[in-house]
């Protein structure tokens, strides 16, 4: 699969997310430059987030919303983001589905 990238909804002027889960910085902001592909953490549900930066306040984003809501559809009130294969980790769109 070709790695394919979209702006961050909401960050769309600094992140871009790809369809394969990856976010980068593509504007310089305090010293870090832009190009940056960032470090995805696990948090306590076993799902992966980065912190995103804005306006000197950093954002905590669960990875696979991020790129549900650029490549699939935005993410209206009573939908969520299934893994279709289980795995909290794998972020890649075709793997994920937005469910009731």
């Amino acid at each position: 699969m070709n790695e394919t990238w979209k702006p961050v909804t909401g960050f769309e002027t600094y992140y871009e997310i790809s369809n394969l889960g990856r976010v980068k910085r593509i504007k310089d902001y305090n010293g870090v430059g832009s190009g940056r592909v960032l470090k995805n953490k696990p948090c306590g549900a076993g799902y992966l987030q980065v912190s995103l930066c804005m306006n000197n306040t950093q954002t905590p984003k669960l990875v696979h919303r991020l790129v549900a809501a650029a490549f699939i559809a935005n993410i209206t009130k009573g939908l969520e983001v299934n893994h279709k294969d289980g795995d909290k980790t794998n972020n890649q769109v075709d793997n994920l589905e937005l469910v009731t």
